[in-house]
């Protein structure tokens, strides 16, 4: 199965979340559903809804919540792109102007603040501890994740474990509790309910892995953020870790120094992107990421082959060829 049948298949309850994020954004706080619109209209593939309607799909769960639970998912990662924008100090966004360049960074934050806020509410009302559980747990690791990226800045010392743990908190832990809820409400057992887990988790480390990835090799229209803004922001992700680990003794201390430069300019950048090009990192950061998709796709086997098996397949090998 193709990524495109997948989306195809999916349009409908798709837009059925879609309603159901838009439903809840009505506010007589003007800026709360014109910032929200904003968001919402500016693109994004909804690959968090998607995967809980994958997951619902495979334990065959199809109750009306499995779209509240789904707005949720989004609720909370969209929340922490206005919140990351804001300390990235992001001008740039999908490839339209960032929220906070347009409503200035105390709006993003409480409207941020706002959708993390609903997110929960809306939790509540599905009357489950462990739904509640799994949703604190993912956004309490969301914010250590970004903390520990910080604590990393310029760390030319940082290690893979390290990095992975980051990405793992950041993002992977969203996407793992996207899997997670459906075979929570449909009270799969815990083999399934793990394997959701696992598969959520090794495709969320695969998608940031890539991103990581595109910010060295994509161009600025198709990317929808400024090439080269990690190493510019001082982030030492799975690119620049590899060419550390890859680059010669004559060669390593002036990427060090590039890395700990403070004003970073364009021959800077251009020399980063031959040396990768030289010591063929950008090719071994896809293995990498390729080898956490095989071992997302090893954690569906509880589930028998079918249509909604092969749609999760799709979806893992989506992550390592696109070039948003």
């Amino acid at each position: 199965m193709h990524i495109e049948a997948v989306w195809q298949a999916f349009h409908g309850d798709l837009a059925r979340v879609e309603a159901e994020i838009r439903r809840h954004l009505h506010s007589d706080a003007a800026l709360i559903p014109e910032v929200g619109s904003y968001l919402l209209e500016g693109g994004g593939k909804r690959i968090r809804p998607l995967l809980a309607l994958l997951s619902a799909r495979l334990v065959g769960y199809d109750q009306e919540s499995l779209y509240t639970l789904a707005s949720i998912i989004e609720y909370l990662h969209t929340a922490s792109l206005l919140h990351d924008d804001v300390v990235d100090m992001a001008q740039l966004r999908r490839g339209h102007a960032a929220a906070n360049s347009i409503w200035g960074n105390q709006v993003c934050v409480l409207v941020g603040d706002y959708f993390y806020a609903m997110a929960l509410h809306l939790a509540v009302g599905e009357d489950s501890l462990e739904i509640m559980e799994i949703l604190s747990s993912a956004t309490a690791y969301m914010v250590k994740g970004e903390l520990l990226q910080m604590a990393h800045t310029k760390d030319v010392e940082i290690t893979r474990e390290q990095y992975e743990r980051v990405i793992t908190c950041k993002t992977a832990n969203l996407m793992s509790a996207a899997c997670a809820l459906p075979a929570v409400a449909a009270a799969a057992d815990a083999e399934r309910k793990e394997g959701l887990k696992r598969y959520g988790r090794h495709l969320g480390i695969a998608f940031q892995m890539v991103d990581d990835t595109l910010d060295y090799v994509a161009e600025e229209e198709r990317l929808g953020k400024l090439v080269g803004k990690d190493l510019m922001e001082g982030k030492v992700t799975l690119p620049l870790i590899l060419l550390l680990e890859r680059a010669s003794a004559a060669d390593r201390p002036r990427v060090e120094e590039i890395i700990l430069k403070d004003n970073l300019e364009p021959p800077d950048l251009k020399e980063i992107l031959l040396l990768l090009d030289r010591y063929a990192v950008l090719e071994a950061c896809m293995e990498v990421s390729g080898e956490h998709v095989r071992r997302a796709k090893e954690a569906l086997s509880p589930f028998p082959a079918s249509e909604a098996r092969d749609a999760c397949y799709a979806l893992a090998d989506f992550v390592v060829e696109r070039d948003l």
